[in-house]
């Protein structure tokens, strides 16, 4: 595909024609174009590898979520600071969560994956350092903005990431697997945490054990991952072909570009559609706009499970902070058969929605709804033997982590370059809401009751169930009248 046009005014300045890159273009002889090739191009070893390090920054970042609550009771004691102003420790989290991808994500999608994720997570390291010294409450809030901000990129960026390596017909499983741990990471943090706090260690220890996994999974992000992103390596590669065009001007006149060349403006033009771009496919987008509050209340749901949890296992059956511990492997647990259950269901999407991104709603449509049913269960067995609701936060996490991966998988099969600033639309829905409903929980539970609070969660759960099958059964005539959907990767 070529753009030909002319630069040079004067006699003595070079007449050149302008094309396009692209990874078939011909290469004179003698050049050697850098090392990088097409991403999708890249073996099963080296996909796998990115998928690893992927993988292995999301746990870390989604554990940092809910680690931080095991630690409230003996910081309430140290500092003299109530139980609720300490949640906004959570909420101060997820809201740098929310707002920081809006920025970082089109920044990735123009200028590479790599330099965000390795700034973001030496950041990330940096501020357990910060929480782990930390000796008061306002300087905890403003490092948990910051550790949220950094960990931010390791789910907006890493979904893309995936979408850049994996044809959509391959996405599935790498993409499940990504959401599996995504997932994990946010019943794992309280796990940790639990355990420490339980064993008669300092709360500070939930950030100094943070900060040495984070540390150690930092060494592979450092040698083995690589740019993924094809537009970003096509200008590298358009670079060191015009350079040594230059050097040798009787090879040829032509000179070249990558599309994502064209797209990069000033910095103040950038950062505006950064920041408005997200925002714009979330209020233009019904499909961004659904699926948004569709996923922000399941994690929302999710993040109130992680502050509701201590409350009816205390308040019910008296546990201590290491039985606390155990109840979250229920969490941790339900991601293996939510794994197991959506590939399998993946496997036998109907004939008539498999060749189309509807396909990737098939599971969510069904095992979604787990998750009120997980919710009437929780609160409306809260006092009968503690297995049942312990079954009950299983039930939840199999459905949020359906809803989570049908995301994923849905916005990187329509929106193609456009994915991560789709997922960072998504992102800052789910983790608005994660961030209003920790501080909420206690006076919701004495307002409502557990009842209560059962049957407004479970309705409202219920009633969004209906979201993915609207979308298979109107998505295709949503989508065609879209601006944004089928635009790939030029």
């Amino acid at each position: 595909m070529s753009d030909r046009k002319s630069e040079g005014g004067d006699d003595d300045t070079p007449q050149y024609q302008f094309e396009y890159i692209d990874w078939t273009t011909p290469l004179p002889d003698g050049f050697l174009p850098p090392p990088a090739t097409d991403p999708f191009t890249w073996t099963p070893f080296q996909k796998n590898v990115a998928l690893t390090v992927c993988c292995m920054s999301t746990l870390v970042a989604a554990a940092g979520a809910g680690a931080y609550t095991s630690g409230i009771p003996q910081m309430s004691e140290q500092w003299n600071i109530g139980r609720v102003p300490l949640m906004t420790g959570v909420s101060a989290f997820t809201g740098g969560f929310a707002i920081a991808p809006m920025a970082l994500a089109p920044v990735s999608e123009t200028y590479g994956r790599l330099p965000v994720f390795i700034v973001s997570h030496i950041l990330y390291i940096i501020t357990h350092l910060a929480m782990a010294l930390c000796n008061n409450f306002p300087g905890m809030i403003m490092i948990r903005i910051f550790s949220g901000i950094a960990s931010s990129t390791f789910s907006s960026i890493s979904g893309g990431l995936i979408s850049d390596i994996y044809h959509t017909q391959d996405r599935g499983f790498p993409m499940a697997v990504f959401s599996a741990i995504a997932v994990f990471g946010t019943g794992l943090g309280p796990l940790i945490g639990g355990l420490i706090v339980g064993s008669d260690l300092s709360w500070r220890w939930i950030h100094w054990v943070q900060l040495i996994l984070c540390g150690v999974f930092l060494i592979p992000v450092f040698l083995t991952l690589k740019e993924t992103r094809g537009s970003v390596l096509l200008s590298r590669r358009a670079k060191a072909l015009n350079a040594f065009l230059n050097d040798h001007p009787d090879i040829s006149n032509t000179r070249y570009k990558a599309h994502v060349d064209s797209a990069r403006e000033s910095l103040s033009i950038l950062i505006r559609t950064s920041l408005t771009r997200p925002f714009l496919m979330l209020c233009t987008e019904p499909v961004v706009f659904l699926f948004s509050l569709w996923t922000a209340f399941a994690w929302g749901l999710l993040y109130l499970f992680l502050q509701g949890i201590p409350i009816v296992f205390t308040l019910y059956h008296s546990f201590t902070p290491l039985q606390l511990a155990a109840v979250f492997t229920a969490m941790c647990a339900g991601t293996i058969p939510a794994f197991i259950l959506t590939t399998i269901l993946d496997r036998h999407v109907p004939s008539r929605i498999r060749d189309s991104p509807d396909s990737r709603l098939f599971a969510a449509s069904t095992l979604g709804l787990l998750l009120p049913a997980g919710i009437f269960m929780f609160f409306y067995t809260a006092n009968l033997a503690p297995a049942i609701p312990g079954a009950a936060v299983g039930l939840v996490t199999i459905g949020v982590f359906t809803i989570y991966l049908a995301v994923f998988n849905y916005f990187c099969d329509c929106y193609h370059r456009y994915s991560s600033s789709a997922l960072a639309a998504q992102s800052f829905c789910r983790n608005v809401l994660a961030a209003v409903f920790p501080p909420a929980v206690d006076g919701m539970y004495k307002a409502l009751g557990k009842e209560g609070m059962g049957a407004l969660l479970g309705g409202v759960a219920a009633g969004l169930g209906v979201v993915p099958w609207l979308l298979i059964l109107w998505g295709k005539r949503i989508r065609e009248r879209s601006a944004w959907v089928g635009k790939t990767e030029e």
